[in-house]
């Protein structure tokens, strides 16, 4: 297939110097590979995931192939799908930087990514009804974190009654238990349950990357995680 023309940053040519951005270009996915040092691994699971994502909304960006060697350096994962598809062709821009700038390019591809959090207001204003029944038809994303969606959606819909008892009785001498999570309106984030197991691997990663590791560090996860809908349950159930 012909290139197709894409436009250029306005401050011209010299701005990506490694890519050649005018044009676009398919080419089988027979004459690419992937990466063979890639950093970043994908599971079944999320390859499953791009595949469907791949079959419902097809190609939403391209990926980015090393000429000197046709292996992917960005892309990985959707290329794994594409193949899991049986596809034949896929667009493609090339990257025309040498071994350093390549190796470069993945790291920093992928440590970006990581740099993004969830704005869990913004999640459970727009994952509304309708938006829940797409995701569900698309079955582009984990069951997991669906279902969270789907819980946190049913509890909006149906906020409990104020004054139903939920108060201790006056002058009672036990306490009031202690409200985890924050508040945005009248909307309490929902709260994360974290096990053992799952306390274990925040410590883990702590001294894997040099971070104090204490409840300092667990404490900061909590709060960071409590801001989202994700469950840290069993992975396994969901595979």
């Amino acid at each position: 297939m012909g290139g197709i023309s894409l436009p250029l940053s306005p401050e011209g040519d010299g701005l990506l110097p490694l890519f050649s951005m005018k044009a676009l270009e398919w080419v089988p996915l027979s004459s690419i590979r992937p990466y063979g040092r890639n950093p970043r691994q994908h599971s079944e699971t999320q390859i499953r995931l791009l595949a469907q994502s791949l079959e419902r909304y097809d190609w939403i960006r391209p990926l980015v192939v090393w000429r000197a060697t046709g292996e992917v350096l960005v892309g990985n994962g959707m290329y794994a799908a594409a193949q899991l598809l049986g596809r034949e062709t896929a667009p493609v821009v090339w990257f025309d930087g040498d071994e350093a700038q390549a190796r470069a390019l993945v790291i920093a591809d992928n440590r970006l990514g990581e740099l993004s959090w969830w704005d869990a207001p913004v999640l459970y204003e727009i994952a509304d009804e309708a938006v829940l029944s797409a995701l569900r038809e698309a079955s582009v994303v984990d069951t997991r974190f669906l279902r969270s969606l789907e819980t946190e959606w049913l509890r909006r819909a149906s906020p409990p009654e104020r004054g139903a008892g939920n108060d201790a009785p006056s002058g009672s001498d036990e306490p009031k238990p202690k409200e985890t999570g924050s508040r945005t309106g009248d909307a309490t984030v929902i709260v994360v349950r974290l096990s053992e197991s799952d306390l274990a691997v925040l410590k883990r990663l702590g001294e894997h990357f040099g971070l104090p590791v204490g409840e300092s560090l667990v404490h900061r996860c909590i709060r960071y995680l409590a801001g989202t809908v994700l469950d840290l349950g069993n992975d396994a159930q969901d595979r």
